[in-house]
């Protein structure tokens, strides 16, 4: 599959919402999410555009999960389509060693960890142009304490690669819709590693 996504900062998050409320938008529970970002042992990932990602996110209501990402190279330079491949891990607490063997497999293999993400998020789901969208509203608190803009919205679609074009079409057009400009092309990653 294909995620077809273009990010954006928010000045105002709440007025954001209420204007998503439109498009009548079905809104998961506030998760706080872990990225830990691994580099391979021969290919720079830097390089190449790729991400290797392990997420652990929990819910407000104390439920968690785990996956694997990996991130392609970006298809063009608007939007951050690429191919994705996840995989849960774990689908609770009940398994808190699949996270830790995951870890060691990498570890075992000569990955290394190359970074972590910290973050705040609100997913909610909705169909437009007959396609089914899911908007992340993020909050990075590390960028906030070096007063860096640190609310973003994310509008991602996931396709099939000979669709990825009509995609990113709808989504630009949705982004328009909702008054967002001047996307933002750095991953969270490279923001705090500026």
């Amino acid at each position: 599959m294909y995620e077809v996504e273009i990010k954006f900062v928010v000045g105002d998050a709440a007025a954001l919402k209420r204007e998503l409320e439109r498009f009548n938008i079905a809104w998961l529970p506030i998760m706080t999410e872990d990225d830990i970002f691994y580099q391979h042992p021969q290919r720079d990932f830097r390089q190449t555009d790729e991400a290797l990602r392990i997420r652990q996110a929990m819910q407000e209501n104390g439920s968690q999960f785990c996956t694997l990402t990996y991130k392609g190279p970006k298809l063009d330079k608007e939007t951050k389509t690429r191919r994705e491949i996840e995989i849960p891990i774990a689908a609770d607490t009940a398994y808190p060693e699949n996270l830790e063997s995951m870890k060691e497999i990498f570890t075992a293999l000569g990955f290394r960890q190359s970074g972590f993400v910290h973050k705040l998020r609100q997913e909610g789901t909705f169909s437009y142009a007959g396609r089914s969208f899911n908007v992340c509203l993020d909050e990075l608190p590390e960028l906030a304490k070096r007063n860096q803009p640190s609310h973003f919205i994310e509008l991602e679609t996931l396709v099939h690669s000979d669709d990825w074009e009509s995609a990113r079409n709808a989504v630009k057009e949705l982004a328009s819709l909702l008054g967002l400009s001047d996307s933002v092309q750095s991953s969270y990653l490279e923001l705090l590693q500026t």
